[in-house]
């Protein structure tokens, strides 16, 4: 369908500003080569953005010969928004600016519990997390909130969840007075998205998170795929090994009972994912032996996920952000199952390794607000 003027117009703005949010200090002859516009459109939008504040103008180039050109900024820190990330043992805080930058992070050791007196503590938390890093409420855009379950909005936020051993509505009641919008992810769709906005991930790739639990999300043409009942992605539970280990959920064999980052962590003198690694580089054969293994199981996903999609596969979570040094091993082993020839691996690792499901979840609030200036 043909756009109108206006739309052309919103169109191309939205464009001019998040190249200055992924490329700051170009100029406008340089916006106007890059994006395919007329000069004299790139230079009404970017006065229109620098009216409204949200760009400047932070320099000039050197004369080669005319008028000098201003290089152009965007104003990230204008508006901000804060993603929160619950797990079985841990509440994550993550405050980002329109860029997707991390200005503030904190991880804390709490136990989930389904009761009035944990969301307190979770609002209370927040607010003291807010006024460390001197951040003023109003300039929150939104709150994305991460869990490790499915999320369905009916009305109200229902999320169930095998790891929260939770099936019910679900809000942090404390945050409705504040007035600031709030949403609620799954905690892989949450940290797919993180990786996805980052505009350099494929268009379409299938994410694989690693993490206390494990899940996926299936992103086509930079749309992530909910399915039918929001459960597409939720690899934790396929069978891998039939009858085997039991999973949380109850089942046997499945994936997350293998893959989880618990599977390393537990087997570290330390009792921590990044005491196992330490322990796997200093040549501990016990964390080895276990690492072979877990390979062999992820390996066998990685395979089974690219032959079903046809689509890279991108590795995140607590576990993928340490993979890195052992991706030609993990690719050695898949190419091993491989019946068509692949000349080149389609295993990649993700770019945001800190908190990616809390950035995820606040990065829906920016992605918003941009598409909309």
């Amino acid at each position: 369908m043909k756009l109108n003027s206006s739309a052309v117009k919103k169109q191309n703005k939205v464009s001019i500003y998040r190249y200055l949010l992924q490329n700051p200090e170009k100029t406008k002859p340089e916006i106007a080569s890059v994006l395919q516009l007329s000069l004299p459109t790139v230079g009404q939008i970017t006065q229109e953005l620098i009216d409204t504040q949200l760009i400047s103008v932070s320099g000039m180039r050197e004369s080669s010969g005319g008028r000098r050109a201003v290089t152009l900024v965007p104003n990230v820190s204008r508006n901000l928004s804060l993603g929160i990330d619950i797990t079985r043992n841990h509440i994550g805080f993550v405050m980002i600016n329109l860029a997707g930058d991390s200005l503030a992070w904190q991880r804390l050791r709490i136990p989930f519990v389904n009761s009035d007196d944990y969301k307190e503590q979770v609002y209370l938390l927040t607010m003291e997390f807010l006024k460390k890093n001197q951040i003023a409420f109003d300039t929150l855009l939104g709150i994305g909130v991460s869990v490790p379950g499915i999320v369905v909005q009916d009305m109200a936020w229902h999320v169930k969840s095998h790891a929260l051993q939770l099936d019910e509505v679900f809000e942090l009641k404390g945050f409705l007075k504040s007035g600031i919008p709030m949403q609620y992810f799954n905690d892989a769709t949450a940290a797919c998205m993180a990786e996805m906005y980052t505009r350099k991930s494929p268009s379409s790739f299938f994410f694989l998170s690693l993490s206390d639990t494990v899940g996926g999300a299936s992103v086509i043409s930079n749309q992530i795929v909910t399915g039918e009942n929001n459960r597409n992605g939720e690899i934790g539970h396929m069978c891998l090994v039939p009858g085997g280990r039991e999973c949380y959920c109850g089942g046997k064999g499945h994936f997350d009972a293998y893959c989880s980052a618990t599977r390393l962590s537990e087997k570290s003198r330390k009792g921590t994912l990044a005491g196992f690694f330490e322990e796997l580089e200093q040549g501990d054969p016990g964390c080895r032996k276990v690492f072979d293994e877990y390979l062999g199981y992820l390996s066998l996903m990685i395979y089974n996920l690219h032959i079903m999609s046809d689509m890279p596969v991108v590795l995140g979570g607590y576990v993928g952000a340490h993979l890195a040094p052992y991706l030609p091993e993990l690719w050695e082993k898949v190419k091993k199952l491989e019946i068509f020839e692949q000349k080149k691996s389609y295993i990649k690792i993700c770019d945001y390794k800190l908190e990616a499901a809390a950035v995820g979840a606040a990065r829906y609030y920016t992605e918003q607000y941009i598409d909309n200036i």
